[in-house]
């Protein structure tokens, strides 16, 4: 029985043997940073040797990082630069050559129409701080209410002049004689204020003398006198729509026309105006001031310069 059993035993081994049957396939793991190595063994293997696979390993997958596009918050604004506020400072424009036909120094009078008002201290003080002495064609009834600031004008070395006792051109110009009165009146007001001996023979036609209602009273004005002054540029404080033009609108203008007049080889007397909304003007006094030095002209007052 036993030996049965024993030859039973050894068919069986011999049968296993003959039909090649192995253990489970064996797997081997090498870690390494980029590839996987998986030994296998079974059927086919020559020799019954492990035959050694290389497999990649499997890529790892990666997430890409979003891109960051800036966020658009409103449509570019063009660069273009912005006007100038009322009360910064004006840059000067390159100043023109000047045609100086005979050599001789040239002059600019600054004038002021229609003080004085609440801008005359303004005025002085740049004045004085630039070093220079203007022209003020004063209003005898706003000189009398603001004798304090007439005196003012000649502390500060510039001249006070003759622009009428009322400017209320309806009623002044209805006649010579109407002009002539109210003229007069203007120099004794002044002279009340400055005292006697102050030069009182200067004036200006209000809206100038050659204002169709008033050209014929010149010669009248003349005999009676006085010397009178027009202007050959301004700064555009009293034209049409001033009232909305900013100080580097005022400053444009007095450079516009200086410079017709400056070309000529001309002297220059700017037409401007001292009156309480005239804020701009006073913005614009001292770039205006520096250019006129600039185009090389020497600043004095009328007092004493002849009629052509």
């Amino acid at each position: 029985m036993m030996r049965t059993k024993a030859i039973w035993i050894l068919i069986l081994a011999m049968a296993l043997l003959l039909t090649g049957c192995t253990p489970p396939h064996a797997y081997a793991q090498a870690e390494s940073k980029r590839d996987v190595i998986v030994l296998e063994s079974g059927h086919g293997a020559e020799h019954g040797q492990e035959v050694v696979t290389l497999k990649p390993a499997p890529t790892p997958e990666i997430t890409p990082e979003p891109t960051l596009t800036p966020e658009v918050t409103s449509t570019p604004t063009p660069m273009t630069p912005s006007p100038a506020p009322e009360d910064a400072p004006i840059a000067p424009v390159n100043p023109p050559q000047i045609y100086d036909k005979d050599g001789g120094e040239k002059f600019v009078y600054l004038t002021f129409d229609d003080g004085p008002s609440k801008n005359t201290e303004a005025i002085l003080e740049i004045l004085t701080q630039k070093g220079v002495a203007a022209t003020f064609f004063v209003i005898g009834d706003n000189a009398e209410r603001y004798p304090d600031k007439v005196r003012a004008i000649a502390a500060q070395g510039s001249l006070v002049a003759n622009h009428t006792q009322t400017h209320k051109t309806d009623e002044i110009y209805k006649s010579e004689e109407a002009f002539l009165e109210d003229i007069n009146r203007g120099r004794e007001t002044i002279l009340s204020i400055l005292g006697e001996g102050y030069p009182d023979d200067l004036m200006r036609f209000p809206y100038g003398s050659t204002n169709r209602r008033c050209r014929e009273y010149r010669d009248g004005v003349k005999a009676a006198g006085y010397r009178f002054f027009d202007w050959n540029a301004l700064n555009g404080d009293a034209e049409s729509g001033a009232s909305k033009r900013s100080a580097q609108d005022l400053y444009d203008e007095l450079v516009k026309t200086v410079d017709v007049q400056a070309k000529k080889g001309r002297d220059i007397i700017i037409l401007m105006h001292d009156t309480n909304s005239k804020g701009n003007t006073v913005t614009m006094l001292p770039d205006a001031i520096d250019y006129l030095f600039g185009l090389g002209y020497t600043f004095a007052t009328l007092e004493n310069v002849p009629m052509v």
